[in-house]
């Protein structure tokens, strides 16, 4: 009896350090089946940064996909990991993990590919050349069809050559005359690539009636300019949500 008086004790523990362990696993990022219901959602034109400023409550997804919890802050460009046992802190770049959680910002790596093409005024500098870059990427919005992405984009600028006298955009973008610009992609569930959306008018819209084709509701919009660029958030989740 006393054997049993203890164990009916001891169940309301477990049973409370259960719900814990659940709860626990709700707050993190969906992107890797949890529930972020909760989380504020983002938007194109409000939310413009690209950076976590102070150490936030998360872990990173290690390169065998193990998740390393701690604090975690972001600069723009490596993940600034801090333990919690030690305090001590080590950055991590795109090339050395999967992927990382920072309070409710979620970043993934990925790998952007960008054609470069002929320089029609200087034949010898890029052109038709292709450049893979290795980065991090923030998710926008996690869905269940598609899911939408923001990243730095970067590649040299093909009208910076020095040795003709010409300077462009030496001054703007950058004396090594690479240009850095925000740009977002998206991803179909299950699909490795992500696709990037380019904001000139035509080219969004000749991509966005292709990719959206099944939902026709949304493609008639996109293609009157009643959706456009700026609404490029608000397109998906409709998309999301359309059975």
């Amino acid at each position: 009896m006393k054997r049993l008086a203890l164990l009916l004790s001891l169940l309301p523990i477990f049973t409370f350090t259960q719900n814990g362990f659940a709860q626990k696993k709700k707050i993190v990022d969906d992107m890797y089946g949890k529930d972020t219901s909760d989380a504020p959602r983002r938007t194109v034109v409000t939310d413009t940064k690209f950076s976590v400023k102070d150490f936030a409550s998360g872990y990173l997804v290690m390169p065998d996909d193990s998740l390393l919890y701690g604090w975690v802050r972001f600069n723009g460009s490596v993940a600034i990991f801090k333990d919690t046992l030690t305090n001590k802190i080590k950055r991590y770049g795109p090339k050395d993990i999967n992927g990382f959680v920072a309070g409710t910002d979620t970043f993934k790596t990925f790998v952007d590919t960008i054609v470069l093409e002929a320089n029609p005024y200087y034949r010898g500098y890029y052109g038709n050349q292709m450049f893979l870059n290795t980065q991090f990427a923030q998710q926008l919005i996690h869905g269940n069809k598609v899911s939408l992405y923001k990243s730095v984009r970067e590649y040299p600028n093909i009208n910076n050559f020095s040795g003709y006298g010409y300077y462009p955009y030496r001054y703007y973008r950058g004396a090594d005359g690479t240009i850095s610009q925000d740009a977002l992609y998206l991803q179909r569930k299950g699909q490795w690539g992500y696709i990037y959306v380019p904001n000139d008018k035509r080219a969004f819209k000749r991509l966005m009636l292709r990719y959206f084709a099944d939902n026709r509701e949304l493609v008639q919009e996109i293609n009157s300019g009643k959706l456009t660029y700026d609404d490029l958030d608000e397109i998906v989740k409709r998309y999301n949500d359309t059975r």
